[in-house]
């Protein structure tokens, strides 16, 4: 159940046929473990899922961070910046914050949308 954090992200240039889209979703399964789940591919497919068991919170969320300040890195590295699509982050992180604050992202502040279907 990776319910607690769920951030997707997309690049699109069309000049570059670049259509991205990025998920990272956190949470413990069934056994109360740590899981960090990232799916990535082109917009529209069903993409590549890599999932990553942490020990702890504090390690999810430290991969959770490493992985969007990558994510924030993309301008320079493909010519164009990923956009939330979707947000929620229900154990209180404030991961957003953070990455915000240290690395630039382009964000469609009121387009976002929950990734788990509410409105959170």
């Amino acid at each position: 159940m990776l319910d607690q954090f769920c951030a997707a992200l997309e690049a699109v240039n069309p000049e570059r046929d670049c259509y991205r889209a990025y998920r990272i979703e956190a949470g413990t399964d069934l056994l109360g473990d740590w899981v960090v789940e990232i799916t990535s591919g082109r917009i529209g497919c069903a993409g590549n899922r890599v999932r990553f068991f942490a020990p702890n919170e504090v390690a999810a969320l430290k991969l959770v961070i490493s992985t969007l300040a990558r994510r924030a890195s993309a301008k320079r590295r493909i010519g164009v910046s990923y956009q939330f699509r979707g947000f929620s982050d229900h154990r209180g992180w404030a991961v957003c914050e953070f990455v915000f604050d240290t690395v630039p992202f382009s964000v469609a502040r009121g387009t976002a949308r929950s990734c788990l279907g509410d409105n959170n």
